[in-house]
């Protein structure tokens, strides 16, 4: 790929083995294709080497100085013809491994067991269930350190506990601190 207008692969190097089995396919490839492929790319150079008793594979330079590998035995001219193409479209960069955060469907929210921010959180939690018209579920910490689950279902408005402890546990919670 072209960044900024200019090609960022700079040398292919084509790697086959003249006897084995698995280089049948780059064989064809470079009789069939490799012409054409270098006709079509003139900024590139393409390289042909012969290693005896490797499985074939194609060798790319960038301009950044990094180098990427890929193996091509037992594979079709066309697939050959497709990798050497990823590989001059490819800008050269590592890959990095993206880290997106998990969204749900089903949020979960924690409030805290004070008095004034657990009734507030409580109707705006209530607010926010009614727009959103979803079930949602969020856990109420207590100040011993234990966790309550309740489920608030905004279809028929009412409060569910996911635990052994009644609803107006969290009603309790909420108003005693």
């Amino acid at each position: 790929m072209a960044l900024r207008g200019v090609w960022q692969l700079q040398k292919l190097i084509v790697s086959y083995c003249n006897w084995g089995g698995s280089s049948r396919g780059i064989r064809a490839f470079m009789e069939l294709e490799l012409p054409v492929f270098k006709e079509k790319n003139p900024q590139l150079e393409v390289v042909t080497e012969l290693i005896r008793g490797q499985h074939p594979h194609l060798k790319a330079f960038y301009k950044n100085k990094n180098e990427r590998v890929i193996c091509v035995k037992n594979m079709d001219p066309e697939d050959v013809l497709h990798h050497a193409t990823r590989l001059r479209n490819a800008l050269g960069r590592k890959v990095i491994k993206l880290r997106t955060r998990h969204v749900t469907n089903k949020p979960y929210l924690s409030i805290s067991s004070h008095a004034v921010c657990g009734t507030i959180f409580i109707s705006f939690f209530l607010v926010c269930c009614l727009m959103m018209k979803s079930k949602v579920m969020f856990i109420v910490n207590s100040g011993n350190g234990s966790r309550y689950r309740y489920r608030y279902c905004s279809s028929c408005y009412l409060f569910s506990s996911l635990s052994k402890n009644k609803i107006g546990l969290m009603i309790k919670i909420a108003s005693e601190r």
